[in-house]
């Protein structure tokens, strides 16, 4: 039979070759050729031909590859190349000439289908390799790469792996990264989202990757932060000194302070105001806050301190349990005016102090004979403290009556006025003064003071310690001190100039159980004995 006609075999790759099939008839087996015969008829003669019954076979024939024919009388077939040697030849058809017939071995590809490696020299490069994202490199040879995904363009790939295909190998457009860029974005979809950028606090977004979140600090937990912010370990901003949202806490060291606090007497701005504006108020130890010292005073419970800011508070007083009535700002700044109600306060409990008051405008405690002005003391070791008592009236002691015992530090007594005795003090109970000025005072017996009751039976005793006694008067007897029952004691005090019964500071009523201790020789006190048993000492 004669040969076929050409047939023309395109492969992946691209390239072609001419490859010759024949189709030949079952013949009766042709003689041997004798020396210098052509029995196929090829031009090739006897040994010359390896097989000289067939024509397409010998010396200079083309060796068609992968036939598992040895056309050319090379000694074995041709084989399409895999210099890689992954099993899959070059796309260009090269081709080696094999030992054999089968194109089995190594470097040697029969498979016409796995003539399309696009890369010979790389054993990782083929059409059935893995692509490997973002390496700049088209390893399954599809003409395309494989790179990172970077979603949102910020420069960070994504965090959890995601690729996308490019259409050419440099993964430098726009959504992809490369291997050697950073894939640490947690949200590929936000470009304010990568490691590096802003945390913006409070927006319970995760920005820089690290699992946490910026919260404002909210250092005192009153759910008011500051301009401060601290990191979160998570993104609520719910733990405690953390907030979401930025108020501005103008103290955060203090919890009871923030825009909407409550305003005590602590002289602090509580409500973030921008001013201390408490004037007015007067405060309980649990943030109670009211305009009258009246009302604070009946809601407090014993063993309270109330605070009470600048102002004036026209208002009198009545203490039944032991607590503390301080002023924030002293004397100067804070005054209980009695307005002629009845005395400024009326304490008729032990252990009560008041500390920096001005005590005024009392008319005294009681009916058929008021006492006490300014203040009426009825309990057990009351303390009076950097007080200014001033401006009172009783029929006794004008401005203090004292029927129990108290103990007056730094206080001014001044300008009181009683219609009997002691202008400034009376008492039937026991008074300690430290350093108190007692001036201005007036009364019908003892300008400044009126000790004891011989009526009633009832003595009292004062100590006067440092301070003064000056410039008070008597219409009747004593410009000083008029002792009806009990004790007067000076130690270091000064009385000064006063004025009634002939000038004489100081009247003894009675001897017995009655007298004045003076212990600072250079006082002008001028006693004088009013008795007709026995005289004084």
């Amino acid at each position: 039979m004669e040969p076929s006609e050409p047939v023309r075999i395109e492969y992946a790759g691209g390239v072609s070759w001419l490859a010759f099939v024949l189709a030949c008839a079952s013949e009766p087996s042709a003689p041997e050729a004798g020396p210098g015969e052509d029995v196929d008829g090829d031009g090739v003669v006897g040994a010359e031909d390896c097989d000289d019954h067939d024509a397409q076979r010998a010396q200079g024939e083309a060796d068609l590859p992968a036939n598992g024919l040895d056309e050319d009388c090379s000694g074995g077939d041709s084989c399409f190349a895999d210099v890689d040697q992954d099993g899959y030849a070059a796309g260009d058809g090269s081709l080696v000439v094999s030992a054999d017939m089968d194109c089995a071995d190594d470097g040697e590809v029969g498979d016409l289908a796995r003539v399309n490696d696009c890369d010979d020299s790389a054993p990782t490069v083929n059409i059935a390799a893995v692509e490997r994202a973002g390496d700049e490199r088209d390893h399954n040879c599809d003409g395309a790469e494989l790179c990172w995904a970077d979603g949102d363009g910020d420069e960070h790939a994504d965090l959890f792996g995601s690729t996308r295909s490019s259409v050419d190998l440099d993964c430098i457009d726009a959504g992809e990264a490369r291997t050697f860029d950073a894939r640490d974005d947690c949200d590929d979809a936000d470009a304010w989202v990568h490691p590096g950028a802003f945390e913006t606090p409070g927006d319970e977004i995760d920005s820089t990757c690290d699992g946490g979140e910026a919260c404002w600090l909210d250092s005192d937990g009153d759910g008011w932060p500051s301009a401060a912010v601290v990191p979160s370990d998570d993104i609520a901003c719910d733990g405690f000194g953390e907030a979401p949202t930025r108020t501005l806490d103008c103290d955060d060291a203090v919890a009871s302070v923030h825009p909407e606090g409550n305003e005590t007497c602590n002289d602090v701005d509580d409500d973030c105001s921008g001013a201390v504006d408490d004037n007015g108020l007067v405060s309980l130890p649990d943030g109670r806050t009211y305009s009258t010292v009246s009302a604070a005073v009946a809601d407090a419970t014993a063993g309270d301190e109330i605070v009470v800011c600048d102002g004036v508070y026209r208002e009198s007083l009545a203490i039944s349990q032991t607590l503390s009535l301080r002023s924030l700002h002293g004397a100067e700044a804070t005054t209980i005016d009695a307005s002629s109600l009845g005395a400024a306060v009326v304490v008729g409990a032990d252990r009560v102090t008041l500390a920096g008051f001005t005590f005024t405008g009392g008319v005294g405690h009681g009916t058929g004979g008021t006492e006490g002005g300014g203040l009426y003391l009825a309990g057990s070791e009351v303390s009076v403290e950097n007080c200014v008592v001033s401006g009172n009236s009783a029929d006794r002691g004008g401005g203090v009556s004292v029927h129990g015992s108290a103990s007056f530090a730094d206080v001014e007594l001044a300008g009181n006025a009683a219609g009997d005795v002691g202008g400034a003090l009376y008492v039937v109970g026991r008074v300690h003064l430290d350093e108190a000025t007692v001036s201005g005072n007036s009364a019908a017996r003892g300008g400044a003071f009126g000790i004891g009751d011989v009526g009633r039976e009832e003595s009292g005793a004062i100590e006067l310690v440092g301070g003064s006694v000056d410039g008070n008067s008597a219409t009747l007897s004593a410009g000083g001190a008029y002792l009806a029952l009990g004790t007067l004691s000076l130690d270091g005090t000064s009385f000064g100039a006063t004025t009634g019964n002939g000038d004489a500071s100081i009247v003894v009523r009675l001897g017995d159980d009655t007298f004045v201790e003076v212990n600072d020789p250079g006082s002008e006190a001028r006693l004088m004995c009013s008795t007709t048993d026995g005289g004084c000492e």
